[in-house]
Parts: C-alpha cells; structure tokens; sequence
C-alpha cells in the first residue's frame, strides 16, 4: 500500500489529513517586529502574501523549533508541528516581555495536497501563500506551499467543517488519499529534515538549513554561533542520506567507520519502494567517503541528496534541502 501511495504521491496527485501540523496566529502591534528580532529568517522583507523558513534557537543556536512564517494583512501565520504548538507559544512568550503580541493556535484543518498532476488553484509558489483563496464562490482558504516532499504540495487550511467538503472537491480533481507513513517516506526520500533531526538541539548549520537562515539582518536569537560556523567555512557533521544494507537500525544508532566510532548517527529511517531501506544521518565530513557501519550487521553508505536511482524520478530539491556555504546559490 505504501508503495502506491508513494507513487501517488510522485506522479499523479494526492492528498494526505496533515494532523501532524498545526497553524499559530501571531498578531498584536508588535508581532512582525517581535519576530524578526528573535527568528532566524528576515520576517520584515516579507511582503504580504510572502512566506519563509526560518527557526527559534538557543543562545548557542541549537534548534527551539522551526517553522514556516507566513506574513498576512495585519498577523503572520506559524506551520508548526502539532506535537510543538504548546512549545512555540511558550517559547516566544518568553521573549515577548515588552511587546504587544499574542499568539493563538487556529483551529484548521490541514490538508496536504501533492503530485505532478497538482492543479493551479491548489498550488502556491515555493514563496508565496494565499490567506484567502477562493477555492469557491463564497469559499476561501489559506494555502501555502509545501515542497518537503521534492514534488508539487500545498497545505490548505480551511475551517474544520468544511474538510469534508475539501476532500469531495479533490477527490473529485483526482486525488486519491495517502497516508502519513507514505508521506514520510517521501519525505526520506527528498532528504528534507523532519522532527527526527531538527529534536535535541541540532544544529541548523549541520543540517544545511541555509535556506532559514539571514545572514543580512541584525541580531536574533543564537546568531553568534550560527555566523561564527558560517564565516568559518562551514561545519564538522552534514546531514547526508543512507542506504543501508543489512538489518534496519533504529533511529538514533550510532554510526562508525574505520578507525573512527563516534562517526554520527541515524536519524530517520524508512523502507522506500523505490530505493530499499534508507535513512537520514548526521555524520562527521570526516568519513562521507567511506562505508559506516550500525553494529556488526548493517553497512550504511551516503547516496546524493536528493535522491536518486535508475529508472526513478527525478526528485526536486526542496528549498530546505540539505545546503552547505559552498552549496549556497
């Protein structure tokens, strides 16, 4: 089943109930100012329609969350993931001492829209958003452009009791449902980071997360460790993709290579139809040439990002695809 829908998912078009995923509403005089000063991307170039990547961090830059900011009329919109909502808004509450700002979970339902075959009045541009298309007369919703998944994908948000009427209408354009374990592979499939890697802390630079990250606005929230790494040449550990050959290990083993035990760890792993048993890791630059190991009967070897076998397509590079300095363009 998964790979069908996967295939769904990468040639024809899909849709998948993203309960995942959550919107917060971010509003009050204060919320564009309060954002660009403690988020990592440039929230005031947003003009209104725009969205961008970008992150909360530690004072050492490790990662608080990430997210996808929209900028609207009068508030600015937070993709989230569901299981953080409750830590986003502590998060940034902590910060709001002096300002005039509010945040609030909105009551959507997100419904991930994906596939080649992905009609115009579901699609978004990789940087723009809609908070009121007219999917209808007298309908609207907010889509915003999701490319984790290395193909065509929107996610629209409309109000929980027009979901059903949301799904007859794309069932109706064609798509067919696919689940959240489908949308995971792909997701492994594309190389794009999930919850698995950004957990602990990580690091933004270690996995090349250049695309939510300003380097030309003043100071926010971990920006010393962040630049510092940058303006060095780069960092120790990559996020990179894995092919592994033997048992499936779990996530968060370790890895080693010769000569070398503590040479990373597996973040994510998962069965692709199209490539076998994969995964994501974070490994030390030290060993990407050379065949990791995961105990004594799994071999692992880095493969391109974003994936690619004979015979299977071609897979887009999402704009948070793994990117390092001399990878920028």
């Amino acid at each position: 089943m998964i790979a069908e829908q996967a295939a769904t998912i990468r040639h024809q078009l899909a849709y998948c109930v993203r309960d995942d995923l959550a919107l917060i509403r971010v509003f009050g005089a204060d919320a564009l100012t309060f954002l660009h000063r403690v988020m990592t991307a440039d929230v005031r170039r947003l003009a209104v329609g725009q969205s961008a990547p970008s992150a909360l961090l530690t004072q050492k830059g490790g990662v608080v969350f990430v997210a996808d900011i929209c900028r609207g009329e009068d508030d600015l919109l937070l993709v989230v993931a569901r299981a953080q909502r409750l830590l986003v808004e502590q998060s940034l509450a902590r910060y709001a001492v002096m300002d005039d700002v509010e945040f609030v979970q909105l009551e959507r339902e997100l419904i991930g829209v994906y596939g080649a075959a992905l009609p115009d009045r579901w699609s978004a541009a990789a940087d723009q958003w809609a908070r009121q298309r007219e999917l209808a007369p007298g309908w609207t919703a907010e889509v915003v452009a999701d490319d984790s998944l290395g193909t065509l994908g929107s996610l629209i948000a409309v109000d929980p009791a027009q979901a059903a009427r949301l799904v007859e209408q794309l069932v109706a354009d064609g798509a067919a449902e696919v689940g959240l374990d489908a949308v995971e592979v792909c997701r492994v499939e594309a190389g794009s980071p999930g919850a698995a890697e950004f957990a602990d802390g990580a690091f933004l630079l270690e996995l090349g997360q250049l695309g939510r990250v300003s380097f030309e606005k003043g100071c926010y929230i971990g920006q010393e460790p962040v630049c510092r790494a940058y303006n060095r040449g780069g960092v120790q550990r990559r996020l990179v993709a894995l092919a592994f050959a033997g048992e499936a290990p779990e996530a968060g083993a370790s890895l080693s290579a010769p000569g070398k035990q503590d040479a990373g760890r597996v973040t994510s792993v998962a069965a692709s139809p199209t490539y076998g048993l994969i995964g994501l890791g974070v490994v030390h630059r030290s060993v990407l040439g050379e065949l990791l190991r995961f105990g004594e009967q799994t071999e692992a070897r880095v493969v391109e990002l974003p994936r690619q076998a004979d015979g299977a397509p071609r897979l887009a590079l999402p704009r948070c695809a793994p990117r390092y300095r001399e990878q920028a363009c």
